[in-house]
C-alpha cells in the first residue's frame, strides 16, 4: 500500500475537506486576478512615463519601456543622464539595474525550486526518520539562496532608488523631494509619478538650477 505522504496526514488530521480547499482556491485566484490587473496597469503606466521621458531626454528607442528587462535599462538610461553639482555623470545605472534584475529573478526561480523540493520530500516522506533524513540538503540550500537573494534585492531596491531620485530631480526639481519620499512609502505611487512627469522637459544638469548663485559670485 503506498503511503499518502506526511503533508497528505497533516491535511487529514486538521480535519480540511474537498469544499474548503475548493473554496480556498477560489478565493486565491479572486486575489490574483485582482492584483493581477493592478498590475497590469502600474507596468502600463510606468511604460508610457518611460517612453515619453525617454523622447524628452532624446534617447534613442524609447518603444523599450514596453518591454520587459529592456524597460529597465531604459529608465537607467535616462537616470545616467543626471549631472552632479561637481559636474560628474551618474554611474551606468541602465547595465547595473538590469544585471541585478536578472540575477535577482534567477535567484528567485533558484529559491522556488528549493522550496518545491521540500514540498515534495514532505509530501512524499513515509516516516519522519526518512524525512530528516532527505530535507536537511534542500533546507540548507533554500536558506543560502534566500539569504543571497535578499542581498541582491537589496542591492537592487538602492540603486533604482537612487536612480528614480536622479529622473525627479531632472524632471521636476521643486517637487524630487515630495514624489520621492511618496513613493518610498507607496511604492504604487512610483509608475504614477513617471506618468506624471512624461511630458516635462527634464533638466539633468543640476548646476542649471543654482546659476543665480555662480552669477552672484561672480
Amino acid at each position: 500500500m503506498v503511503n499518502s505522504g506526511i503533508l497528505t496526514q497533516i491535511f487529514e488530521e486538521s480535519g480540511v475537506n474537498g469544499e474548503e480547499l475548493a473554496v480556498f482556491a477560489g478565493l486565491m485566484v479572486v486575489y490574483f486576478a485582482f492584483f493581477g490587473i493592478i498590475a497590469l496597469v502600474m507596468y502600463l503606466l510606468e511604460a508610457f512615463g518611460l517612453y515619453g521621458m525617454a523622447k524628452k531626454a532624446d534617447i534613442a528607442m524609447p518603444w523599450r519601456g514596453f518591454i520587459p528587462f529592456a524597460n529597465t535599462f531604459l529608465f537607467g538610461k535616462i537616470a545616467e543622464r543626471y549631472v552632479k553639482k561637481d559636474g560628474k555623470r551618474s554611474a551606468k545605472f541602465g547595465g547595473l539595474l538590469l544585471a541585478f534584475e536578472i540575477l535577482t529573478l534567477v535567484l528567485a526561480f533558484v529559491t522556488t525550486a528549493f522550496v518545491i523540493g521540500m514540498i515534495f520530500v514532505l509530501a512524499t516522506a513515509e516516516s519522519e526518520t526518512e524525512l530528516t533524513n532527505s530535507i536537511i540538503v534542500p533546507m540548507f540550500a533554500m536558506l543560502i539562496s534566500c539569504f543571497v537573494l535578499m542581498g541582491v534585492s537589496i542591492a537592487y531596491i538602492v540603486l533604482y532608488y537612487v536612480a528614480l531620485w536622479r529622473i525627479f530631480t531632472a524632471y521636476d526639481y521643486n517637487n524630487a523631494t515630495v514624489y520621492f519620499v511618496l513613493t518610498i512609502l507607496f511604492s504604487f505611487l512610483g509608475p504614477i509619478f513617471l506618468f506624471v512627469l512624461r511630458n516635462k522637459q527634464p533638466v539633468f544638469d543640476t548646476r542649471e538650477h543654482f546659476k543665480y548663485l555662480y552669477s552672484n559670485k561672480e
